[in-house]
């Protein structure tokens, strides 16, 4: 979508602009001209500390047919879930790309992690997906799916069968940012308060700790929190209980 589109002498900011693309997405999300149109306004909006900066990224148009954006996601037990289109741009490629994004958006330090994305204990898996940029299908409910007790390994296996692969963080966080956009809620979003407690947090299996554990992420009044959870109790700091779910991504 260009400023042509819009009544003569008309000129949105590029607020404006996402707001009006973000209702056209909603009314036609397997439409890959509005998927483009989303994509390329949401990355024109400036953010974080690119807020004053001229650089913009560039979004190819959307490389799906009505029919594979009408494929739905699926949970661990072949059920359908929610999902949206995600768009990573060339730029955001990788481990610099995450730290991109931890500039762009808001990411709390806990645990003494710095307020950045990845921290140092934070590794990419080395796959031949997970530097995957452009397009990608992501499961996208307010909360995490659960487990139902599965293992990683089975939960793996599960997602492969329907050519899906564990959400990496990167996906994470654009997702979320684009779901705050379009649904007015981030994933695994919780609020600070008087009997307030996390819901759930994602086992993100595309992307790994240092030990090999799964990154884990949610959202606290509007922050990023990594690895907050006790991966053996599930158990915040605090001694909340929180499910910790799983999410996936599908690419072409």
């Amino acid at each position: 979508m260009d400023d042509n589109e819009f009544s003569e002498g008309e000129k949105l900011s590029p607020y404006e602009k996402l707001e009006v693309v973000a209702k056209e997405y909603l009314e036609n999300p397997f439409k890959p001209e509005a998927v483009t149109n989303f994509w390329q306004a949401f990355w024109q909006v400036p953010r974080g500390e690119f807020a004053n900066d001229t650089e913009t990224f560039e979004v190819p148009d959307c490389n799906w047919t009505k029919e594979e954006l009408q494929e739905p996601m699926f949970d661990v037990d072949g059920s359908p879930v929610p999902s949206l289109m995600a768009c990573i741009p060339e730029e955001l490629r990788g481990r610099e790309g995450l730290i991109k994004l931890g500039k762009m958006f808001s990411v709390m330090p806990i645990m003494g992690n710095p307020s950045r994305v990845p921290d140092a204990n934070t590794t990419i898996n080395n796959d031949s997906t997970s530097d995957k940029t452009g397009y990608v299908k992501v499961e996208a409910g307010l909360t995490a799916l659960d487990t139902k007790g599965k293992t990683d390994d089975e939960i793996r296996a599960i997602f492969a069968s329907h050519g899906a692969q564990g959400q990496r963080l990167a996906t994470f966080i654009i997702a979320s940012q684009a779901s705050r956009v379009l649904n007015g809620s981030l994933f695994d979003q919780a609020r600070s308060g008087p009997g307030q407690q996390v819901k759930s947090e994602t086992k993100l299996l595309g992307s790994v700790n240092a030990d090999g554990s799964p990154v884990r992420a949610r959202y606290q009044d509007g922050n990023l929190i990594l690895n907050s959870v006790n991966k053996h109790a599930g158990l915040r700091m605090l001694g909340e209980r929180i499910s910790v779910g799983v999410r996936s991504e599908k690419s072409k």
